[in-house]
């Protein structure tokens, strides 16, 4: 059986960490499914039709990426998918901790596995947060944003 990449992630907004973190994945595993998710516990900037909107124009015209929305619990998309490996992105040990506890969960209940990709040394600064931040005081968004992002943004604030 084939394995193809999951990347499920809230994308609150996709940054050029989880891009590469993406493309990494697709180039691995030849297919990846990003799938924008809903965390009950996380207050969203973006809605997520906006969420969904950025991930497809960030992946726009890669045929070897696929985005779609899902708002229930990840375990329960990956039910009978045995294809499916997750790929998350780390920045440092904080987030290895908490996708580890995911992980867990994740394999606990639907049988999944979780490969971790370390973020590239440039790239482990940048999160959605920080981005957050920077969209509220107006600065430049290049180092941060893929550029069709960028574009949406633009049309919608």
């Amino acid at each position: 059986m084939k394995k193809i990449a999951v990347c499920p992630g809230s994308y609150d907004p996709i940054t050029l960490g989880h891009v590469d973190i993406i493309r990494r994945a697709a180039d691995i595993f030849g297919f990846c499914e990003v799938v924008v998710m809903e965390n009950r516990e996380k207050k969203y900037r973006f809605s997520s039709e906006e969420r969904l909107r950025f991930c497809k124009a960030a992946f726009d015209g890669e045929e070897n990426i696929a985005v779609s929305y899902y708002g229930g619990m990840l375990y329960e998309y990956l039910e009978g998918r045995l294809e499916a490996v997750l790929v998350k992105g780390v920045r440092n040990e904080t987030d290895y901790l908490y996708e580890k506890k995911m992980a867990e969960f994740n394999f606990a209940h639907c049988g999944a596995e979780t490969l971790y990709l370390d973020a590239k040394e440039e790239l482990t600064e940048i999160s959605s947060t920080l981005v957050r931040e920077k969209i509220d005081k107006k600065e430049d968004l290049s180092s941060y944003l893929p550029k069709n992002v960028i574009k949406l943004l633009q049309n919608n604030l």
